[in-house]
């Protein structure tokens, strides 16, 4: 059995600017965070993408960008692009963000591999 070893990307942003890149070493900027007015307070988006054709694609990607309290995780396909939402429970955008971020670092083989194979 051989495994495809092509490179994946996980990315955070907070308040709609790039934070930094989250798994790829080397990759991205550390920025620091305007001033949070309160309508954007907590807003947060985790994608994970991987190298196709030498273009990053995101397959996956994890935010509340319609309510800082409603979380949601999209799924990604090639034909499809963004998928609706599966709505996720959290007490806080930080719990959500730490939970995207630990679940895209486990399942990112699999991930890319369903993202992949579908069609």
């Amino acid at each position: 059995m051989t495994t495809d070893v092509r490179p994946v990307t996980l990315k955070g942003s907070v308040c709609g600017r790039r934070a930094r890149s989250l798994h790829r070493p080397g990759a991205g900027q550390a920025h620091p965070l305007p001033p949070q007015r309160a309508a954007t307070a907590g807003l947060l988006a985790i994608t994970l993408e991987t190298l196709e054709d030498a273009e990053w694609t995101t397959v996956r990607l994890w935010d509340n960008a319609d309510d800082v309290d409603e979380h949601h995780e999209h799924a990604y396909t090639r034909e499809g692009g963004k998928q609706p939402p599966t709505i996720l429970d959290f007490k806080s955008s930080n719990d959500a963000m730490a939970a995207a971020i630990r679940k895209a670092k486990a399942e990112a083989p699999e991930i890319v591999r369903r993202w992949r194979e579908e069609q």
